[in-house]
């Protein structure tokens, strides 16, 4: 992994409200005298979904990307005028779960293995964001600004920064994390959650489809 890249697990907040809302509904169906393995597996269910978008990873990147410029007579390259400039910035991306389109096949029970099983959709990527006001141009191998970059040149590198910062964040180690992370967070809210009725024994497995 790029050394440049700093990462953070998220979703903390989500998981507070939604453990406070998956214990007032369990505590609502005791009352009623619904507790049963199928109200289980519903609570699980509509406690996860209720959700909706979990946050489950926040990366920061420098992307990079490089121009070179020649100068020409006639159209045709001189020699010895190529010049390099390196465009950096810094940027973020966060990666999401999406929780609300869960189905109730996603949220199973086994009694003889006392497991419960979820289901959840692989991570997505959030919108890449770029703070435009550290984007700095460089002379290659100089590290000294290049004020004189064209106006048209800064673009198309601001744009590609971007693309860069989409490739960087689709890196396999980053999105194992992301699913890591969505793993322990919601096997920690659902494991509340039996906790919460007195299952100590029960399991939770979080698979992804």
């Amino acid at each position: 992994m790029a050394a440049e890249v700093k990462v953070r697990s998220a979703g903390a907040t989500a998981l507070v409200a939604a453990a406070a809302l998956a214990v007032g509904v369990f505590a609502s169906d005791f009352i009623m005298g619904l507790f049963n393995r199928d109200d289980t597996v519903r609570v699980a269910l509509r406690s996860v979904r209720e959700m909706n978008r979990l946050e489950v990873l926040e990366a920061h990147f420098e992307p990079t990307v490089k121009t070179t410029t020649v100068q020409t007579v006639a159209g045709v390259p001189v020699p010895g005028t190529e010049k390099t400039a390196i465009t950096i910035a810094a940027g973020d991306v966060a990666y999401f779960v999406e929780l609300g389109g869960l189905k109730d096949r996603d949220v199973t029970w086994d009694e003889g293995s006392h497991t419960l099983t979820i289901t959840l959709p692989q991570p997505i990527l959030g919108k890449p964001n770029i703070d435009i006001r550290t984007v700095e141009h460089y002379v290659a191998s100089q590290n000294i600004p290049w004020p004189s970059l064209s106006p048209l040149a800064r673009g198309e590198n601001e744009a590609r920064l971007y693309r860069d910062l989409d490739r960087k964040a689709r890196d396999r180690d980053l999105m194992e994390r992301a699913r890591q992370s969505a793993r322990r967070s919601i096997s920690t809210l659902l494991q509340s959650m039996m906790n919460a009725r007195g299952d100590d024994a029960i399991s939770v497995r979080v698979a992804f489809a």
